[in-house]
């Protein structure tokens, strides 16, 4: 009987234990309590049922997660921060995240090659907030991955996606945007500071400034970027795409792909200001889009010297003036110009007389269609004349 009991308690610890794991593991919740018990227990799926209000956490200061997690809003409205750290991987999807003051969503990266911090934002997401996500390129290796979300910062001063930090051979950030829709009122929508690799896809982008490149490697394709001033502040951007390498930078590089539209109605589509001299890779790649200007701004505010940092290959400038297009000249390889409506095209082969000296007393015309010279063509129809009356024979 002791033994039997002895059995029965055990089997009962067991269960326990076995229901501790599965209860951390995934769980439901319905209320703020219940959901800062399962981030404090670690569950690694956490779901939030229906709520009369908006799920609400302490916002004292960002929580931490230093764990694997997947957070489904289930529709829901949560208010917090949140840290990514220590080469966890947390995906946030299906509902709004709301905040203002500290950047809503802040990654900070791990030191560890192959277990980078990770955060991946998906299935119709919506971040509301002053500042969206903050990124430390300079500390670790990190992903963030935004896949059908929207971000919307209304502050002054406040970006969709923030980069900062250069980093060096022990760290490394990419950034993955697709499907996806940013806006900011006020301030650049993308600033690049750091050593990083964004890739933009079927997406829109809209704010006072688009992208703010200083350091790292932004690529856009088959997306569209627009950028408005609203309202007027000293530190305002000045155009969709602003290209100033910091000091410090290893490169900073910008592809515009096919498939682009992109305009701006506070300033030049591009503002570049020149790297400061050093070994920095400093670079604008056009191989496609349309470019538009609007309220009478110009395509290009540069230095003089644009060709040594633009390349253009393709991509079409409706409405641009005969002085601008002749200053892209110097960006464009010597096959290539821009026509009349503003379409990138192969320079037109010039017409025209072809004439063929074969010593100093023989020079004969060619013919116009075929630039072959009229004496050869005559050569070749007698030969062929001549190779007929043979085989007849």
């Amino acid at each position: 009987m002791r033994l039997e009991k002895m059995y029965g308690l055990l089997m009962k610890a067991l269960l326990a234990v076995l229901m501790l794991f599965v209860t951390a593991a995934a769980v439901e919740v319905s209320n703020d309590i219940e959901l800062e018990k399962a981030i404090n227990e670690k569950c690694d799926t956490i779901t939030l049922m229906p709520y009369e209000y908006e799920y609400y956490l302490d916002l004292d200061e960002p929580i931490e997660i230093n764990f694997d997690m997947v957070l489904d809003l289930g529709g829901n409205e949560l208010v917090t921060y949140f840290r990514i750290t220590k080469g966890a991987k947390v995906t946030i999807k299906n509902g709004e995240l709301n905040a203002s003051g500290d950047p809503i969503l802040e990654v900070c990266g791990n030191s560890d090659e192959k277990s980078p911090t990770t955060l991946i934002l998906t299935d119709n997401l919506r971040l509301t907030a002053s500042n969206g996500i903050l990124i430390d390129s300079s500390n670790g290796y990190s992903r963030v991955e935004l896949d059908e979300t929207t971000i919307s910062c209304v502050s002054r001063n406040s970006n969709c996606i923030r980069v900062y930090g250069h980093s060096n051979q022990d760290a490394s950030t990419v950034v993955s945007i697709d499907r996806s829709n940013l806006y900011s009122r006020n301030d650049y929508v993308i600033d690049c500071d750091g050593d990083t690799e964004i890739s933009i896809s079927d997406s829109t982008i809209i704010g006072a400034g688009c992208i703010l490149l200083q350091g790292g490697e932004i690529s856009v394709s088959n997306s569209i970027l627009d950028a408005f001033l609203e309202f007027e502040y000293e530190d305002s951007p000045i155009g969709a795409i602003a290209f100033m390498p910091a000091t410090g930078a290893v490169r900073v590089i910008l592809t515009l792909g096919p498939g682009n539209q992109i305009s701006s109605k506070s300033g030049a589509i591009f503002y570049i200001v020149p790297a400061a001299q050093g070994s920095v890779t400093a670079q604008i790649a056009i191989t496609g889009g349309t470019f538009i200007t609007e309220n009478g701004h110009p395509l290009f505010s540069a230095p003089e010297e644009i060709g040594k940092i633009v390349g253009i290959s393709g991509g079409s400038f409706p409405g641009i003036s005969p002085e601008e297009s002749a200053a892209l000249a110097p960006c464009l390889n010597e096959s290539l110009t821009v026509d009349k409506d503003g379409n990138v095209a192969a320079k037109p082969q010039e017409a025209g007389v072809i004439i063929v000296q074969t010593d100093e007393e023989d020079r004969t015309q060619s013919n116009p269609s075929t630039g072959a010279p009229v004496n050869t063509i005559g050569q070749w129809i007698l030969s062929i004349v001549f190779r007929m009356l043979s085989e007849a024979r």
